[in-house]
């Protein structure tokens, strides 16, 4: 072999060997990226894809689902009622911001009323309640209600301190005029050192047999830390029966945008 040819040889090899050079600089970052929880792979100490280990999301069947205590209608008058589905959330750091769900009412024949569909955030370990006021129901008596999940709801575990989550909580609820035209008051207290976030809250009335009779919804702006605010409810029409427990169920998201 000649000396040109060992030349254009070596510089043939110097070639290949820098663009195997170039090649890795390319490839060997993609295989030894660190895995997250958003590159939709399982990998990790991931216990499925994206879900579990040290991922904020819950994989399926590492929580329990949501106890549905039940689903009722009250009567507002004029044929609109108040709907209400009442439940627990008993895990105690899972929590959802998108529950997408549908709730069916029905006649005493079984003929379908009217459906609501929508979306609710639980919060981990208490009470929730999704109410919809004035429900029209033209007319027709509804004898039933039933609510149901749809799709595969998104649970997620707290990574806020908790010592962060501001402490609300009702003290002296009351009702006022059961039988004319009834209304309910309660104080709520913050009785931590940080704001709390708006949120909805909703008034459960109970007779004394245990039997829920009426409810009601009002919106409450952040509450100060260490401050109170009142908070008031009305119905137009004499409740069924005096009210012997009332429960008031803060409902915040901690997760808010």
């Amino acid at each position: 072999m000649s000396w040109r040819s060992k030349r254009q040889l070596s510089y043939i090899g110097l070639l290949i060997l820098i663009g195997l050079g170039v090649m890795a600089m390319i490839i060997v970052p993609k295989l030894t990226v660190e895995p997250t929880c958003y590159d939709g792979k399982r990998n990790g100490d991931e216990q499925g894809t994206d879900c579990g280990g040290a991922c904020v999301l819950y994989c399926e069947g590492q929580y329990n689902p949501v106890v549905i205590n039940w689903a009722r209608y009250f009567p507002l008058g004029n044929s609109l009622y108040n709907v209400v589905v009442y439940g627990e959330n008993r895990n105690l750091d899972a929590f959802t911001v998108g529950m997408n769900y549908e709730i069916n009412i029905y006649d005493d024949s079984n003929i379908l009323l009217k459906s609501i569909t929508g979306t609710t955030h639980i919060m981990p370990n208490g009470e929730f309640a999704i109410l919809h006021s004035n429900v029209d129901l033209s007319g027709k008596t509804p004898k039933r209600v039933v609510f149901s999940e749809l799709g595969q709801t998104k649970w997620y575990k707290m990574d806020i301190d908790r010592s962060a989550i501001p402490l609300v909580r009702d003290r002296n609820a009351q009702v006022n005029d059961w039988n004319g035209i009834p209304s309910a008051e309660a104080t709520l207290i913050n009785e931590s050192y940080v704001d709390s976030v708006p949120m909805d809250v909703i008034i459960l009335l109970f007779d004394k047999d245990g039997n829920a009779i009426q409810a009601s919804k009002t919106f409450v702006d952040s509450i100060a830390a260490q401050t109170s605010k009142k908070i008031y409810f009305s119905w137009r029409n004499p409740l069924s029966a005096q009210p012997t427990v009332i429960k008031v169920l803060e409902l915040p998201n901690y997760y808010q945008n």
